[in-house]
């Protein structure tokens, strides 16, 4: 892409939103209020029958919000919180194993890396815990 500022990735991304949106009865202003990332999630899931539902999806809702609806998960609302924390391998691993005991299991995302999914529900029930032997 040397004319451009967009990247092959991405370039193949707006092609795939097109195909699916540039048929349907959407302006194109509203499309652009959207986004192309969230467009692209909802993308694989439009329906003429459910166009305004998934549009109304994208429009109220964040992208990662649109992805656990999408997977059929509890969305977290708009006042969601994300933490972001590093480890060493060592204590990523202790932090794996007390994850896996409460619940999160493996999981091999996109690019084929392994992840912990559920790990949020787990993260709770250790925070719980912990709290009823504290108090």
């Amino acid at each position: 892409m040397s004319k451009t500022d967009v990247g092959r990735r991405k370039a193949y991304y707006l092609v795939k939103v097109s195909k699916t949106f540039d048929p349907l009865p959407v302006p194109r202003s509203r499309l652009k209020k959207i986004g192309w990332t969230k467009l692209q999630l909802i993308g694989k899931h439009v329906e003429p029958s459910n166009l305004e539902e998934m549009l109304s999806l994208a429009e109220n809702n964040n992208a990662k919000e649109i992805q656990r609806h999408l997977r059929g998960e509890k969305t977290l609302g708009g006042n969601a919180h994300c933490v972001l924390m590093y480890f060493t391998p060592k204590q990523y691993a202790d932090f794996e194993e007390v994850m896996l005991k409460h619940g999160a299991q493996r999981s091999t995302g996109s690019a084929g890396r392994t992840g912990l999914s559920n790990k949020e529900e787990a993260m709770l029930k250790v925070i719980k815990r912990l709290k009823e032997t504290t108090t």
